[in-house]
Parts: C-alpha cells; sequence; structure tokens
C-alpha cells in the first residue's frame, strides 16, 4: 500500500517488493542483486525513463527488454554473485577472467545453433507478414488458403513442441529450480 501517496513512497515500495522476491527464491547475494535490479529498472521506467525508451527504435526497445532480461538472469542462475559478475564480464569479452568453463565452444552445440536461428526467425514478424501475404495473395480462395494457413501454422506449433520434449526427456537429470533451496 501507500502507492496513491507520493513517488518516492512508490519507488520504497517497488524496491521492497523486489528485494523480498529475490529473497523469496533463496538466501543468496545474487537472489538479492537480482531483485534489486528489477525493483531499480521499475523504478527508472516509472520515473520517466518509459517515455524515452518508447520513443526508440523498436529493435533497440527489444534489446533493452531483453538485455535487461538476460543479464538479470545470468546473475539469478550463477551459484553465487561473483561468479555470475565474471560470467558478465566474460559476455562483454573482458580479458580478466577467462576459466575454460566460459569458451563458447564448450557451451555451444549445434542444437542450440539450430534452436537459436530458429528462434530469432520466429521472433520476427515473419509469421503474420506470412499470413498476410497468403491471405492477401488468393482472393477467390481466401478460405482455402486462411485454412491452409492455420493447418501450417498449428502443424510448426506441434512440431516445436514434439521436439521440445524430445530435448528435454533426453537430456541429462536436471532438477527443478526450486529443488535446489
Amino acid at each position: 500500500g501507500g502507492n496513491r501517496k507520493s513517488a518516492i513512497i512508490t519507488y520504497r515500495n517497488l524496491v521492497v517488493v523486489f528485494l523480498l522476491c529475490g529473497l523469496w527464491h533463496g538466501p543468496s547475494w545474487n537472489f538479492v542483486v537480482w531483485g534489486l535490479l528489477h525493483g531499480l529498472f521499475l523504478i527508472f521506467e516509472r520515473a520517466g525513463g518509459l517515455s524515452i525508451i518508447n520513443k526508440l527504435w523498436r529493435p533497440i526497445r527489444h534489446f533493452y527488454t531483453l538485455g535487461f532480461f538476460f543479464i538479470s538472469l545470468v546473475i539469478f542462475r550463477q551459484e553465487n554473485l561473483f561468479r555470475g559478475f565474471d560470467y558478465i564480464k566474460v559476455l562483454f569479452h573482458a580479458k580478466t577472467v577467462t576459466p575454460k568453463f566460459y569458451y563458447l565452444e564448450s557451451l555451444v552445440t549445434v542444437q542450440i545453433i539450430y534452436t537459436l536461428v530458429f528462434a530469432v526467425i520466429l521472433s520476427t514478424p515473419v509469421i503474420p507478414w506470412l499470413r498476410r501475404r497468403i491471405i492477401a495473395g488468393d482472393m477467390t480462395g481466401k478460405k482455402a488458403m486462411t485454412i491452409a494457413y492455420l493447418l501450417t501454422q498449428d502443424t510448426l506449433l506441434f512440431i516445436l513442441f514434439f521436439l521440445s520434449v524430445i530435448t528435454v526427456v533426453s537430456t541429462t537429470f536436471k532438477p527443478f529450480i526450486y529443488f535446489r533451496f
């Protein structure tokens, strides 16, 4: 409560809530920093940063959102805060930290490359564009083309789901994240 009193109280509440969210995930500094980052970014956006971000070119806005999310996820998923910072340094090509664990060759497989290419293609407006082109291209058989498109879309989604299930089942045991605590 108290968000209607003043901006400062709202900002304080955001930080407290997200710090508590971090602590809820576990008693580790990486979770506290993860929660603090989310609270601070919400404060930045509410204090006027969002109006600046909304004026930017759409790909830059996507980069801002995904960049923040991925950086915070790196901090969240590491065993401790310092390892998370080391990992981020390596992501940005800092030469001070180069343990073998971070070598790209040890992390990237052919399966990951295919997944990334597929994800990049599907995260663009290709599917809506394709749908518009199919529907606009055949005015006489518009209903048949729409049905064909929807069947193709459903088939692709089913194949993607099936491949995801196969991937999860075929990998080594990875316990649910909350089993760590």
